[in-house]
């Protein structure tokens, strides 16, 4: 196993986890409907867009160590980059699946917190398994490669970046709309 996955994951969770606890109890941040919509998206989509030869590619090489053959590294990163998009845009899904039971229950409120829950929560699941996990180890098949980097593809998604503004405005958003309603 690579070595700095290891290392870079293992830093990127605890950090994260130990910022979460700062904030309260780290049950708060978790939400199986979120995790079941943001892997289901993955994976389906995954599925659906490559071929399974090279899925299975991405994951043996993104898991391994050592140099790879250049034609094998792009094979394997437009299957992780693929699935990176698919995990951000699942989190996306999500957040207004979130909204939309959470304004469909504005006349009760102990509903609102749990549809709240699944709305932020699918969208932090998504931008941690796209943004960090998979993207980077996307970028790490292409530096491991034994080819030119330089012609390389782009290893950040725009498409992440918009999906990610969109659904924070959109959650803002149904949160004022929600808040205008209550008062």
């Amino acid at each position: 196993m690579n070595i700095r996955m290891v290392l870079g994951g293992g830093l990127v969770v605890l950090l994260v986890v130990v910022a979460m606890r700062f904030g309260g109890a780290l049950g708060t941040f978790i939400d199986m409907p979120s995790v079941f919509i943001v892997v289901g998206v993955t994976v389906g989509a995954t599925i659906w867009s490559s071929p399974m030869s090279d899925i299975g590619l991405a994951v043996a090489r993104s898991l391994g160590s050592g140099p790879i053959p250049e034609e094998e590294a792009h094979r394997a990163h437009a299957v992780l980059q693929h699935a990176a998009n698919a995990a951000v845009a699942g989190g996306t899904l999500g957040t207004v699946i979130g909204l939309i039971q959470m304004l469909e229950n504005l006349d009760d409120p102990a509903a609102i917190g749990p549809a709240m829950a699944v709305a932020l929560l699918t969208l932090l699941y998504g931008l941690m398994l796209g943004e960090v996990f998979l993207r980077s180890a996307a970028a790490d098949l292409l530096a491991r490669s034994n080819g030119d980097s330089s012609t390389s593809p782009a290893r950040r998604g725009a498409s992440s970046t918009y999906a990610t503004l969109f659904a924070l405005l959109l959650a803002m958003g149904s949160f004022l709309v929600m808040l205008l309603a209550m008062s």
